[in-house]
């Protein structure tokens, strides 16, 4: 996206910032994975498929964002952002596209957090604390904790200290809190994040 970016020419009116649309759809083609299939329903590996899995978790399937089957509504707005970015490339719009990829960025961090909520619940219940669902936890909880570090130190040194490999306890209470304080500035809407949904207790 970055790249994208650079690349854009605001003289430019259309078909002249093909290299910035190019890097664009790359940054798609990347986000998405091969095995989704043409409408997104296929099985992949990679962060919309991670999307699709964590809203079925938290309730936030769907263009409402309240049902726990069918494609992610963070899916849904990524791929709104990832449209309205290539016009803007397409038409020279750069700062409008920066704005687009800043608000896709912070879209993705979704399913981080939810992630590091899910198995810091798991944890904390004894539903699952076994070393797969620790080591999960400490992984999500890793790739998010730069963007919560950069509004709190403090409340990443919390999660950390809850999620870490090797962590002597885990506080669901204290990880939510402390993403609770932080979601503004990271971008993040509550509703985006849901809470974690027993879909047997309804």
């Amino acid at each position: 996206l970055e790249d994208a970016i650079d690349d854009c020419n605001v003289e430019c009116t259309f078909d002249c910032n093909e290299d910035a649309v190019h890097a664009w759809d790359e940054a798609v083609a990347f986000y998405t994975g091969s095995e989704e299939g043409s409408d997104g329903s296929g099985d992949g590996a990679l962060l919309y498929s991670l999307a699709d899995k964590r809203c079925a978790n938290f309730k936030t399937c769907g263009p409402e964002g309240d049902s726990v089957s069918g494609t992610s509504n963070i899916n849904i707005k990524i791929f709104s952002e990832f449209a309205a970015g290539q016009m803007n490339l397409n038409l020279g719009n750069c700062d409008a596209a920066r704005v687009n990829k800043d608000r896709i960025s912070e879209l993705m961090g979704v399913p981080l957090v939810q992630g590091v909520l899910r198995y810091a619940h798991k944890i904390d219940s004894l539903a699952d604390n076994s070393e797969k669902s620790k080591a999960e936890g400490a992984v999500f909880a890793a790739a998010i904790l730069p963007r919560l570090h950069a509004c709190s130190p403090g409340a990443a040194a919390t999660v950390y200290e809850n999620m870490k490999v090797g962590a002597t306890s885990t506080s669901l209470s204290a990880v939510k809190s402390a993403f609770e304080k932080n979601l503004v500035c990271m971008g993040i809407a509550g509703d985006d994040v849901g809470g974690v949904y027993d879909i047997d207790a309804g």
